[in-house]
């Protein structure tokens, strides 16, 4: 009889630790198995361009940026006024504006996630992670850049970030600046610098690259 209670008590503590151990499974399972759709769809810190390029860092970029300087004498570049490009016709409003051909929007805000390039017909920039979801596959997405102060981030978008209901193109050959951050139009693509001039990207049908 004791022999017999034994085993009994030996196959309801085994039965019960192996509830418990399927149970942590599968709260784990959960936590994983849900999709998070976001408007930005961001890298891993350190990837593409060596020491230019990373999760933007949080909170926002210093308001009070020097500007970066108008394009070199002999150039042949124009400075764009950023008034003719702030987004809504306020003073206030961001510069925004579209690539000749339209594929390429760009805005040069101070808040987070309000500075940088998108295009819907673009290579995936190195080391963004543009695998989408079943809301939004990765043929959906657009490729581009966030700039946040000195950081330029390969990203892919679910969303409209940087677009503009005015859609007023940049022409070819003009350069615009506003809050730090430069931007030249180019029929090889946009330009676009950090407020120190060193690093930056370049986004078009053909290009997306960090530097």
């Amino acid at each position: 009889m004791k022999n017999t209670l034994s085993d009994t008590m030996l196959l309801a503590i085994g039965l019960l630790a192996a509830a418990l151990i399927t149970g942590c499974g599968s709260d784990d399972d959960h936590a994983h198995d849900g999709t998070s759709t976001v408007t930005v769809t961001s890298i891993a810190p350190g990837s593409g361009a060596s020491g230019t390029t990373g999760t933007p860092e949080s909170g926002t970029p210093p308001a009070d940026v020097s500007p970066h300087p108008g394009p070199p004498a002999g150039s042949g570049l124009i400075n764009a006024n950023p008034d003719d490009y702030r987004s809504g016709g306020s003073v206030d409003g961001d510069v925004a504006f579209v690539s000749p051909t339209g594929n390429v929007w760009c805005r040069l805000g101070k808040e987070q996630y309000t500075a940088g390039c998108q295009a819907k017909t673009a290579p995936i920039p190195a080391g963004a992670d543009c695998r989408g979801s079943a809301e939004y596959p990765a043929s959906m997405l657009s490729r581009g850049f966030v700039l946040s102060g000195e950081t330029v981030t390969p990203s892919c978008f679910n969303q409209g970030v940087f677009t503009s209901p005015e859609r007023k193109p940049l022409p070819y050959g003009y350069t615009i600046t506003d809050n730090g951050y430069t931007c030249t139009s180019r029929e090889s693509g946009v330009t676009c610098t950090t407020p120190s001039g060193e690093h930056g990207f370049v986004l078009s049908m053909q290009e997306a690259r960090a530097f």
